[in-house]
C-alpha cells in the first residue's frame, strides 16, 4: 500500500468510514444511516488525531496526546489506540504504511515516547514496540492487613483536583505514569452513592478509588481498587490500614501495584497472597536522543558510553551516540558521524526502548536471544538498571 494513501482522517466521508472499520474490528453494531460527522474544528480539537490508510478506508488508529513521567520528568507520549483492519484489508499492509508514515511525523512533532496496550507483542515488535510493563494484580484477605493501622482522616473525594498533587508525586517515582488531564479523571465519582465507586484521600499523601465486586459463586464481597496513588511507602502503609477498617463488609482486596512493591512480605501468612501477573503495556523511543538526555543517570558518579542503536523506522535515532553524565544527569548526548565505529552497547529500538525506560538491566539483556551486544558489561551495569514502571490508563 503507498505511503500515499495514509492520512489524517478528516473529511466526512472518511469519519463515516473509520467508524465503520472499529464496528467490525471490535464488533459494535453501527448505522451508517445516522452516523453524524464532526467539522473540521471539531476533528482538530479532540485530545487525538485519527489516522487511515486505504482508498476506500480499510485501516484506521488512533494518536492520544499525553504527558508522562520518566525518570522525574514530565515528557511528551503518544498512546496508541483503537488499531483496526476490515477483514478484507488485512495482511495487505495498511496498517504497516500508517505506522511507517507515523512514526518520523510523531519524532518531528515533539514526542519521546509511545505506549500501547496489544492485541499481538509480536505484531508490534515490527514496529519498534516492547514489552516493558507487567502488571501484578494481588488478591490479600482484608483480615491480612490487621498489622497495618491508619492514623490520617479519610476523606470521600468527588473532586478529582484534590487527588493531582499525590498523583504527580506518585508518578516522579514511576515511569510511564500519564499525567491525566480533566477528562482522563472520570472514574472519580460525582456521586458515589449512587455509582457506588468511592474515592478517599487517605490524609494528604494517599487515596484509592474502588468499586465493589460480588464472588461469582456468591457470598462475601471484594474490595476491586480501580486506582491508587501514594507518595512514601509510610502512605502506602496508611492506605491499606484504611482497607483494614473495611474488613466487616470485605472479604478481601484486589489491586494492581507496582513490581517493586513487596507485597508478599508485608503479609504475615504468604500463602494468603495471590498475585497474577500480565504481561501488559508496550513502549517505543520515538526520539531516543531526547530520551538519554533526560534519563536519569548514577548519582554521585560520572562518566561517558557509547550507544549504537539500529531503528529502521526514524532514521534520526539510528547510529551511535555518545552519552557524558555527571551526578545523576546527562551532560551531553551526541550521535557521531561515524555510524559504524566501535560502541560500548549495540541494539535494536526494542532493547534500545526497555533498557532507556528501566524495564531491563544490563545483566538481565545478556539472556536475550539477539539484538544485544555489549562486550564489557560491566562498564555500563549501572547507568541501565530496572526502575518502576507504572501505567495502567485507558486511551
Amino acid at each position: 500500500m503507498a505511503d500515499s494513501d495514509v492520512r489524517r482522517i478528516l473529511s466526512a466521508e472518511d469519519q463515516k468510514r473509520a467508524e465503520m472499520v472499529d464496528g467490525a474490528a471490535f464488533l459494535y453494531s453501527v448505522d451508517s444511516s445516522t452516523f453524524k460527522a464532526k467539522n473540521p474544528e471539531e476533528m482538530e480539537a479532540l485530545p487525538y488525531q485519527l489516522y487511515g490508510a486505504g482508498r476506500p478506508l480499510t485501516s484506521v488508529l488512533y494518536a492520544h496526546d499525553h504527558d508522562v513521567w520518566f525518570d522525574g520528568n514530565l515528557t511528551r507520549s503518544v498512546g496508541i489506540g483503537g488499531v483496526a483492519t476490515l477483514p478484507e484489508g488485512r495482511v495487505k499492509g495498511g496498517m504497516r504504511s500508517i505506522f511507517e508514515a507515523c512514526l518520523p511525523q510523531w519524532y518531528q512533532q515533539g514526542y519521546v515516547f509511545s505506549t500501547l496496550y496489544p492485541f499481538s507483542h509480536h505484531f508490534y515488535r515490527k514496529f519498534g514496540y516492547e514489552l516493558v510493563q507487567k502488571s501484578s494484580y494481588y488478591t490479600v484477605p482484608t483480615a491480612s492487613l490487621a498489622p497495618y493501622q491508619n492514623d490520617e482522616p479519610a476523606a470521600l473525594v468527588t473532586d478529582p483536583a484534590q487527588l493531582v498533587s499525590i498523583a504527580d508525586a506518585f508518578g516522579k517515582r514511576n515511569n510511564l505514569t500519564i499525567r491525566r488531564k480533566p477528562s482522563q479523571w472520570g472514574f472519580v465519582s460525582k456521586d458515589p452513592y449512587k455509582d457506588v465507586r468511592y474515592t478517599y484521600k487517605i490524609g494528604e499523601e494517599a487515596y484509592l478509588t474502588f468499586k465493589v465486586k460480588k464472588k461469582p459463586q456468591g457470598g462475601d464481597y471484594t474490595l476491586n481498587v480501580v486506582d491508587l496513588a501514594f507518595v512514601s511507602p509510610q502512605a502506602f502503609r496508611h492506605l491499606l490500614g484504611f482497607i483494614y477498617t473495611l474488613r466487616a463488609q470485605f472479604d478481601q482486596v484486589e489491586m494492581q501495584l507496582p513490581d517493586s512493591l513487596p507485597m508478599h512480605d508485608m503479609i504475615d501468612e504468604c500463602y494468603d497472597v495471590s498475585q497474577k501477573v500480565t504481561q501488559h503495556g508496550m513502549a517505543r523511543v520515538i526520539n531516543l536522543q531526547k530520551a538519554l538526555q533526560l534519563m536519569a543517570y548514577p548519582a554521585g558518579s560520572s562518566g561517558s558510553f557509547t550507544m549504537k542503536v539500529s531503528d529502521p523506522q526514524i532514521s534520526q535515532n539510528d547510529g551511535c551516540f555518545k552519552v557524558s553524565f555527571a551526578d545523576g544527569k546527562a551532560v551531553s548526548v551526541e550521535k557521531q558521524s561515524d555510524a559504524n565505529a566501535s560502541a560500548d552497547l549495540a541494539v535494536d529500538i526494542q532493547t534500545a526502548t526497555r533498557l532507556t525506560i528501566g524495564s531491563l538491566s544490563i545483566s538481565e539483556a545478556l539472556y536475550l536471544p539477539g539484538g544485544f551486544d555489549c562486550p564489557h558489561p560491566e562498564k555500563i551495569s549501572s547507568v541501565f538498571t530496572r526502575r518502576d514502571i507504572y501505567f495502567n490508563d485507558g486511551f
